[in-house]
Formats: structure tokens, sequence, C-alpha cells
């Protein structure tokens, strides 16, 4: 990939916001000081039936119909995330099956603070 160029990106944030003042397991004190030191004024939370592999699922078929390329196509899917559902299967490999892209590879870099904002794909070629 010494000379991949991005044909498309696309994202997914479930609908249901979660703004500062709305966490109560918080004192009402602390609530200024989340935003202060960590710029996050409010959050997206997924309803509990939502799994990653449908979040990843949903960008990566916007990102091949923008680009206009099959999904039987794709040569590999890499899902970066520190907060799988679960252990195994790997996400990867359940957001190959979710884009029906049965000859790519796939596989997960769980890497803490570096994984990629969920729900985000990019494709390239």
């Amino acid at each position: 990939m010494k000379n991949s160029i991005v044909y498309a990106t696309a994202s997914y944030l479930p609908d249901n916001t979660v703004f500062n003042a709305e966490l109560t397991q918080f004192p009402e004190t602390s609530i200024p000081k989340i935003a202060e030191k960590t710029g996050v004024l409010s959050r997206r939370i997924a309803p509990r039936t939502c799994v990653r592999p449908i979040w990843q699922s949903r960008p990566g078929l916007a990102c091949l119909e923008k680009a206009k390329f099959p999904a039987d196509k794709l040569q590999g899917i890499i899902v970066s995330t520190s907060s799988p559902d679960r252990i195994q299967p790997p996400t990867a490999t359940r957001t190959q099956a979710g884009l029906n892209a049965p000859q790519a590879f796939a596989f997960d870099i769980n890497s803490v603070c570096s994984a990629a904002p969920m729900g985000s794909a990019w494709l390239t070629r």
C-alpha cells in the first residue's frame, strides 16, 4: 500500500446524544471539568441491540457505494477498537460478514486511544 489513495470516507454515529449535564453518576461540580480537561461536551450512545460490527458495516457500505466499488472485490478490512463487543470472533471478521466481503482478509488492531473513531471507514485502492 505504498501508493494508496483514499477514495471514500464515511462514518456512523448513533442517534442518542448524552450531554455532560446528564451524567448523573458524577458530582455536579465535576461536570464542567469534563469539558475543560477533555474537550468532550457530549457522547453518542448506541442502543443495547446495536453491536459494533453493525456500526462498522454502515460506514463501510457507504464507502463502497461512494467509490462505486463492489464489496466482493475488497482485499482487506482492518478494524481498530479499544473496546470490542467480545474477544472472539474478532470485530473485523464480523464486519467482513456485514459487508459481504468474503475475499478480504480481516483483522483487529486493539491499541487503546490510537483506535479510529468507532463507526468510521476509509476505502483505499
